[in-house]
């Protein structure tokens, strides 16, 4: 039995099989990585034979696939990642060194840089999601080639979230191997399989998409657990623009989810003075 499982709910993504290729150029444990096709269809057959594959005919949002994919395990832990993200060497052996029962532990965030653009001149430009409108030397004809790189600076591993349940990055970050952290920014973060479930930390009834960060950092300290960052590895997230998603997205829902966050704490909050 694999002491780790990773769950990769994905819908529609462009770097999918680059993750997955991540993964196996970076993991040094016997990981289980099972995903989850929301919707559509994607041919996994060339990616490495470890990979269990789920699909459904038509999307069920973030939350449901998750959990269709952890029923799928009988791993120890299970960690729930993005489809465009990137992993330090070895990162699955080192984040389980840190990890316990009441534990949701996270890598250090980092950005993902999964292309760049480069001018008709073949000068490489920062990196920017959008196309740029013009190069230094004054070249307007851009083309996007693939990078696939981490960016190593800042390093970030403390974080919160403000009055609104809103993820923020802390103005001062720790400089610990291991620590405390109020939040997390929701594109990848490990638990036990035993508190998943416990804990319900994919809420459908916050529905399919949106704050699972807040639900999640929020779900375990209030329960008496810990939120921790480990810096003994880092995971690059691809942050998209809005018009980058590939899917439509109805902004309602992370509001849906806010508010949902917003009446769970309240109820916690009301309990514990009772």
């Amino acid at each position: 039995m694999p002491k780790l499982a990773i769950l990769i709910p994905a819908r529609n993504e462009k770097y999918l099989k680059r993750t997955l290729q991540d993964i196996f150029e970076h993991s040094t444990d016997d990981t289980e990585v099972i995903v989850g096709l929301d919707g559509y269809t994607e041919d996994l057959t060339d990616i490495n034979g470890r990979v269990t594959v789920f699909r459904t005919q038509e999307p069920i949002g973030q939350r449901a696939m998750t959990n269709e994919l952890a029923r799928l395990t009988t791993a120890e832990y299970v960690m729930k990642i993005d489809a465009h993200v990137s992993f330090s060497h070895g990162f699955d052996t080192a984040m389980l060194k840190d990890a316990g029962e009441d534990i949701t532990l996270v890598p250090v965030l980092l950005n993902l840089r999964p292309f760049h653009w480069v001018c008709k001149q073949g000068h490489m430009q920062q990196h920017s999601n959008k196309q740029p409108e013009q190069c230094f030397c004054g070249e307007k004809e851009f083309t996007s080639v693939d990078s696939w790189k981490v960016v190593p600076k800042p390093i970030c591993s403390s974080f919160y979230l403000d009055t609104n349940l809103i993820f923020n990055y802390c103005p001062i970050q720790s400089t610990e191997l291991v620590n405390e952290t109020m939040a997390i920014q929701g594109s990848g973060w490990l638990v036990s399989r035993k508190k998943y479930w416990e804990l319900d930390l994919s809420g459908e009834e916050f529905g399919s998409w949106g704050q699972q960060g807040a639900e999640v950092s929020l779900k375990t300290w209030l329960s008496g657990g810990t939120v921790l960052c480990t810096k003994r590895a880092y995971m690059g997230h691809w942050f998209r623009q809005s018009d980058e998603f590939p899917y439509q997205r109805d902004m309602k829902q992370v509001d849906h989810a806010i508010s949902t966050a917003m009446i769970s704490l309240l109820l916690v909050y009301l309990q514990s003075i009772q």
